[in-house]
């Protein structure tokens, strides 16, 4: 359900739709496996942001040299509220742009929600809250 939630944020961001800064208070509860089991340091790689750049910007030589990648640093354990991600949640799915562009997404992760019974610390306190 996490993953799925992170996707339809991404993918209203992709949109041009404010995502109230949920995919940043995320990040500290996915640094790491999805699935709970396992870790993962790929987050931590700058190569694994600019490779997508590269594959998602980048084109042939058609207009001549490619600018150069400007990475900003981020860090996903900065202090965050906890509880500030219910009342953002709620302020994205009240935006009306994405409320016509996401209801089925919206309606499937909400029907999901009682189902979803996440398996880490991590994981359940996002569930609680």
């Amino acid at each position: 359900l996490l993953s799925n939630l992170l996707v339809l944020l991404l993918r209203i961001r992709n949109a041009g739709l404010d995502d109230g800064g949920l995919v940043t208070h995320l990040s500290e509860a996915t640094a790491g496996s999805l699935s709970g089991v396992g870790h993962s340091s790929a987050y931590e790689e700058p190569t694994t942001y600019s490779l997508a750049v590269c594959l998602l910007f980048e084109t042939s030589g058609a207009l001549g040299i490619q600018p150069e990648l400007a990475v900003q640093p981020f860090a996903a354990r900065a202090a965050r509220n906890d509880y500030e991600i219910p009342w953002t949640l709620r302020e994205v799915i009240a935006n009306l742009d994405v409320a016509s562009l996401f209801s089925s997404e919206i309606s499937e992760l909400r029907a999901a929600f009682d189902d979803w019974h996440p398996r880490t610390t991590v994981l359940r306190e996002i569930r609680r809250k």
